[in-house]
């Protein structure tokens, strides 16, 4: 649970970094840190699949544009599929 939540505070600083540059995929970033901190919280009761199937979305948006994003959201995708989420 540490490294996932190390991941979604590095998500939330490059939406930061990005939003004067790329407002849309600031918001695309904090959206998908919002759901990851539901998902960890417990809060969401969103479908593993559902919250998978949004972040390999995203990565796909951000592999060129921000590959640092993308690789962030696929290392995101490791942690909660070796968490069982």
């Amino acid at each position: 649970m540490k490294k996932l939540n190390e991941i979604i505070k590095e998500l939330e600083k490059k939406s930061e970094e990005i939003k004067g540059d790329d407002p849309d995929s600031a918001g695309r970033i904090k959206e998908v840190a919002g759901k990851l901190k539901s998902k960890t919280s417990g809060e969401s009761e969103e479908h593993r699949d559902s919250i998978i199937e949004h972040l390999r979305e995203n990565i796909y948006h951000f592999e060129t544009r921000h590959p640092v994003i993308g690789e962030l959201l696929e290392r995101a995708v490791n942690q909660l599929s070796g968490m069982g989420i």
